[in-house]
């Protein structure tokens, strides 16, 4: 997913709902954004074990990366644009996991929601 389009997502939900990332053995906690190991050029959401975040608070790191220089791991600058790709990741990492949208956790009738997920994928 590119970062404007994950913004724009983000803003259809309230800044105070929590956000985390599902898929492993415990949810994880989105975090702060620097440069993809993997690809430089592109933007890595750092991930932290058990704990949620806040919509607000991740719309605050992707608002703030448009525009904005990062180095890369070994070198080199590398601006952040709304067409930027985003990743999964912790800095110096490569894993592969790549951010896919947005989705609402509902309780299991479906008449609540708990929270937002962040979806991904796996790059092979």
């Amino acid at each position: 997913m590119k970062l404007g389009n994950l913004i724009a997502e983000l803003k259809k939900h309230k800044p105070g709902e929590w956000l985390t990332i599902k898929g492993g053995p415990v949810p994880l906690t989105p975090g702060k954004v620097d440069s993809y190991r993997g690809y430089y050029d592109q933007l890595a959401i750092a991930v932290d074990g058990g704990g949620y975040a806040t919509v607000g608070a991740l719309l605050a790191e992707l608002e703030g990366a448009v525009g904005k220089t990062f180095t890369g791991y070994k070198g080199g600058e590398y601006v952040m644009t709304r067409d930027t790709k985003v990743w999964l990741a912790n800095y110096g990492e490569s894993g592969g996991s790549r951010v896919t949208g947005v989705r609402e956790i509902k309780s299991d009738d479906g008449e609540r929601t708990y929270g937002i997920e962040l979806t991904w994928m796996a790059d092979d």
